[in-house]
């Protein structure tokens, strides 16, 4: 619920698409969006949630395509793109050199009398080829090892945390008698950055592992059972 009101109501997630079914799903959207094109309340916004085909250049502006959602562009003001290259510039830069990376979005937008729609405000995400997050490609290397060997583990979220600050890779989970936090610490950090971290490790009652990248990344700690090992090893 918000304001009273179920999410799904305020809430855009595409399609799928096919081309069987263009009308329909094009018309359920139409349907969808009624709400926003009335202009005789105070204006309304949605939540659109989706995964970006390209960010691109429009005739007067800049325009966000999604996947499956070819034929409704979304569009962005100049400000809003460049703010978007400024605050996001690390995951913008990890989608475009990594292939198999999918970059996430959401934003809320509003629709024009004519039926354009245009952001408000955005957020991306960048996620592997198996949509789990990652901050830099060292954090990807290790997520692939990791889902390579079928291992189980919590995936660790940024949220508000500040960059600077030290956050566990993943928490292995298949591990005994304790679980086990995986650092990634990429080439090239400061002292203070290594000196945080070994605090975080020294208040912390969970085991820790460590991979400095730029030095060969150590062995992951063992799957708890042969039965679970069987399967890191095999599956």
């Amino acid at each position: 619920m918000s304001k009273g009101e179920p999410l799904g109501r305020s809430l855009y997630v595409p399609e799928s698409f096919s081309s069987e079914h263009a009308a329909g799903i094009t018309q359920r959207r139409i349907a969808h969006m009624a709400e926003l094109a009335s202009t005789k309340k105070a204006r309304k916004l949605m939540i659109a949630i989706g995964e970006v085909k390209e960010i691109a250049v429009s005739r007067y502006g800049f325009k966000i395509v999604a996947k499956h959602l070819s034929d409704f562009p979304l569009m962005l003001s100049e400000d809003l793109h460049r703010r978007l290259q400024k605050r996001f510039a690390n995951e913008l830069a990890l989608w475009d050199s990594i292939e198999d990376s999918h970059l996430v979005f959401i934003a809320t937008f509003g629709l024009s009398p004519t039926g354009i729609a245009t952001i408000e405000t955005l957020a991306v995400m960048v996620v592997s080829a198996n949509w789990i997050p990652f901050e830099h490609a060292y954090d990807k290397l290790m997520l692939d090892a990791l889902t390579t060997q079928k291992r189980r583990f919590v995936k660790g979220l940024r949220y508000n945390l500040a960059e600077n600050k030290p956050l566990a890779c993943v928490v292995l989970s298949d591990v005994s008698p304790k679980p086990v936090a995986l650092y990634v610490q990429p080439p090239g950090v400061e002292q203070e950055d290594e000196d945080a971290l070994t605090t975080l490790i020294e208040e912390s009652d969970m085991p820790s592992w460590i991979w400095r990248a730029g030095e060969e990344m150590p062995e992951l700690p063992g799957c708890a059972t042969n039965l679970i090992r069987a399967r890191c090893q095999y599956a």
